[in-house]
């Protein structure tokens, strides 16, 4: 079970719906290692842009915590030109401690929130490619190999298919699909 800290912002525009969902982007804000940022800012900092509001759909803070961004049936506003069947999920960090170089600066407990997240998006939406937003942009974001990431889901699949004894299911490098299950609410603060 995975816990989701609400957050209400006030956007200034109003945000389009997001018709389809097929894809999750890692983002990371790009800000130093070891220090700590919010929502908030975050909120702050995209509205300075010209965003509604923040335009990643989840936070997830140095300790772990997972944070809702913009609600996810609206689009995000976090990678240009690509907002349109996507999930932003942001980590806080993603820079080095001089704010100089990008570097994965995730901590142990981020990493499994990214995992824990995304297995629960896939089990709300089913099949979800994943990708790192440096593959539609010139950064480096999220400063680290999103294969990486992949990896971790196929194992963990394959770990469950196991011991469920469940045959359905599939993954390459680039998609994995779990087995579907619907949730009543994507936001309730708790979702098992």
């Amino acid at each position: 079970m995975i816990q989701i800290i609400k957050h209400t912002y006030k956007p200034v525009h109003d945000m389009s719906v997001r018709k389809s969902t097929k894809r999750i982007i890692l983002h990371c804000s790009a800000t130093p290692d070891g220090k700590d940022y919010t929502c908030e800012q975050i909120d702050t900092w995209h509205k300075q842009r010209g965003y509604a509001e923040i335009g990643y759909h989840f936070v997830i803070y140095r300790d772990g915590s997972i944070h809702q961004g913009r609600p996810i049936v609206f689009k995000g506003a976090h990678t240009y030109n690509n907002n349109y069947d996507s999930i932003g999920i942001c980590y806080i960090g993603g820079m080095d401690a001089e704010n100089v170089r990008a570097k994965d600066t995730r901590t142990p407990a981020q990493t499994q929130s990214i995992l824990e997240l995304i297995k629960t998006l896939m089990l709300y939406y089913g099949k979800l490619s994943i990708h790192g937003h440096y593959e539609y942009s010139a950064k480096k974001c999220p400063s680290f190999d999103v294969t990486q990431i992949i990896k971790l889901l196929s194992i963990l699949l394959l770990f469950v298919m196991s011991i469920t004894g469940c045959k359905s299911g599939m993954h390459t490098t680039e998609t994995v699909l779990l087995p579907q299950i619907h949730h009543s609410s994507i936001y309730s603060s708790q979702i098992d």
